[in-house]
């Protein structure tokens, strides 16, 4: 029984026909004494081809060598293997977009279709199982290999939509800062040479409410904040009615800082506005259970979660601690001017560390801040700290 499959095979490899005859694993036998073995199998296999021709049968051949067996459907399989390394190579962009921020936000094509490439694979498999098969080993390389190759190119092209998107390289925090903060080592986000320092938060969130206060004196040290206002959070929510600086719509003028705000101003409901596909990308990638605020200064320093203890600003002056009254907003926004009072030394302190963090960011980028922020001594200690 010859294996014309791997005549065809010795044949591609440019071997004679005598060398291919003499192969033990061709299995070659002939009663012809006319010439040579390689003579003879020549023939035979000529003969064969210009009869597959006539019968329409193209270049299927049987394993045997017997015309009436029925051909073996050899690209089926190959084209099904293919199809599985190729949705394979996809399952594992998939598996990295889980578990990395890196390949979560620079192939947010595939998690939304992994279920689609499972279910792909599986009916593919069970195809392959019934209707392909492969002696040929060298066939079955090159199949793996360019399905190899078309799973890397699908995954460029993702990136590239990633990249055509604005959507960012962005990598895991690998670095503890003070106060809650983290460090990736991401590609700096700037706008016109400027660090960006993105907020995300709600009127309605206590946390936001309190945190409002830092970031709005950690903005003026550093440029000019206006249209914002006076406010309080959901009194449905915890800490009900914490007093904020309602940042929304406010407007910031900076040679140093951009301030990019995603505030919701729902006040009984928390909620923010649509993100752009470069803010989503940092949410995505550091806050997966979507907590609030969430700040970033300069694509490399992170924090989710309040800047201030909201419990901090809910015990009115002159009342017992712990009774829950909170500050009205024009009682903090006294005890912020005359700069005293625990609630004062509860948001300064907050209000130094943000603008440690923002005064980093301009050194990065080869700016100076405001003497009012290099030559405070707390601001300085902190700044110290960052790495």
């Amino acid at each position: 029984m010859t294996d014309w499959d791997r005549v065809e095979r010795l044949r591609s490899k440019g071997l004679d026909w005598e060398s291919i005859a003499e192969d033990p694993k061709v299995e070659f036998r002939t009663e012809v004494r006319a010439g040579t073995p390689g003579r003879a199998l020549k023939a035979l296999y000529l003969e064969r081809k210009s009869k597959r021709r006539r019968s329409g049968r193209g270049s299927d051949t049987s394993a045997d060598g017997d015309e009436g067996a029925p051909a073996r459907r050899r690209w089926p399989g190959r084209l099904v293997a293919l199809g599985i390394v190729f949705l394979l190579m996809g399952g594992l962009w998939s598996l990295l977009a889980y578990f990395e921020p890196i390949a979560r936000v620079l192939v947010p094509i595939l998690p939304y279709i992994v279920g689609i490439m499972i279910l792909g694979a599986v009916l593919l498999g069970a195809a392959f199982v019934i209707g392909g098969s492969f002696r040929d080993l060298t066939s079955l390389r090159k199949v793996v290999t360019v399905g190899i190759v078309l799973g890397l190119v699908a995954a460029g092209l993702a990136s590239l939509v990633a990249y055509e998107l604005g959507i960012p390289v962005l990598y895991p925090i690998n670095q503890s800062e003070p106060a809650g903060w983290g460090r990736a080592p991401n590609h700096a986000w700037t706008d016109g040479g400027r660090p960006v320092f993105l907020f995300i938060g709600s009127i309605a969130c206590p946390f936001c409410s309190a945190s409002s206060w830092a970031m709005v004196g950690a903005l003026q040290a550093f440029g000019s904040l206006s249209n914002y206002r006076q406010g309080t959070s959901n009194p449905a929510d915890t800490f009900p009615n914490t007093p904020e600086l309602e940042l929304d719509s406010s407007v910031y003028t900076s040679n140093l800082v951009s301030w990019d705000v995603k505030e919701g101003s729902n006040p009984s409901g928390i909620s923010w506005p649509a993100l752009s596909s470069t803010e989503n990308a940092y949410f995505s990638a550091y806050d997966t259970a979507g907590s609030i605020p969430f700040l970033v200064v300069d694509g490399l320093f992170i924090h989710v979660g309040t800047l201030l203890d909201p419990s901090q600003l809910t015990t009115a002056p002159g009342q017992p601690s712990g009774t829950g009254t909170p500050y009205t907003p024009a009682q903090v926004a006294q005890d912020v001017s005359s700069q005293s009072g625990p609630v004062y030394t509860a948001i300064i302190t907050a209000q130094y560390s943000l603008e440690a963090y923002l005064w980093k960011a301009c050194a990065l980028q080869g700016l100076t801040p405001p003497s009012v922020v290099t030559s405070n001594l707390q601001v300085k200690a902190d700044y110290a700290q960052i790495v």
